[in-house]
């Protein structure tokens, strides 16, 4: 058994990192909606609008594997966001099956904004934290999250 396994089962579950990670990051996911829903968005859509306009993924499949967001979910979140003027679907060039998704105006505009007022969502979060420690939960979580270790839809396991 690891020594973090070990751990875990020494104490109770809420001691466990994957318990205090998970919790923290539903508190953070909720002051994200809150904070996103009076621009019309919410967690999801904003990924899914993110993923396109800074990561450069125009497909639904390719939204789906970069975010771990269900394809179905990610179909129907961008039409929403087509319907909402956020988004725009065009033909693929290479596959016709496929549409190639661009960020309208709109879409842009919301793309400038947004990332400050998440920003100050989690600020209060972050008050008893020193520069260092943020910079080091940064890249804690980054190690996380590396794409050689994700197992989500879509990554390699």
């Amino acid at each position: 058994m690891s020594e973090l396994a070990t751990q875990i089962t020494r104490h109770s579950f809420k001691a466990g990192i994957g318990f205090r990670l998970s919790r923290a990051s539903m508190i953070v996911q909720t002051a994200v909606e809150k904070a996103l829903a009076s621009h019309g968005l919410t967690r999801l859509s904003w990924i899914i609008l993110a993923s396109i306009h800074f990561d450069h993924k125009n497909t639904v499949t390719e939204v789906s594997k970069h975010s771990g967001i269900e394809r179905t979910a990610v179909s129907r979140m961008t039409s929403q966001l087509e319907r909402d003027g956020v988004l725009e679907r065009a033909e693929h060039r290479s596959d016709r099956r496929s549409s190639r998704l661009t960020v309208t105006t709109k879409g842009l505009e919301l793309c400038n904004k947004v990332p400050n007022v998440i920003q100050k969502a989690c600020e209060p979060y972050f008050l008893d934290l020193s520069p260092n420690q943020i910079v080091l939960l940064g890249e804690l979580l980054d190690l996380i999250q590396s794409d050689d270790r994700s197992v989500w839809l879509g990554s390699p396991s």
